[in-house]
């Protein structure tokens, strides 16, 4: 496994979700600036938040996928079903 292997999902999420990962890398600056003796925690905590926003945003895709797909077999109407028969 190389590096680029690791650096992809980050870099996925990152084009994904832009103003998340800003808000994250924001929160996790400020935290260090206020907090550096607890960096293990803090980045602790941020591991946590971006692995929970992570599974959101990939949960979000499939559902939005499964509507679509949905919507599209739903397009012919009753008429066109009967007249098809």
């Amino acid at each position: 496994m190389s590096i680029n292997e690791l650096i992809q999902p980050l870099n996925t999420f990152y084009t994904d979700n832009t103003e998340l990962s800003i808000a994250i890398i924001v929160t996790l600056v400020i935290a260090v600036l206020i907090k550096p003796k607890q960096i293990g925690k803090i980045l602790g905590a941020v591991a946590t938040i971006v692995i929970i926003g992570y599974l959101i945003a990939s949960l979000s895709g499939i559902v939005s996928k499964g509507v679509d797909k949905k919507n599209a077999a739903g397009v012919r109407t009753d008429k066109q079903y009967y007249n098809s028969e």
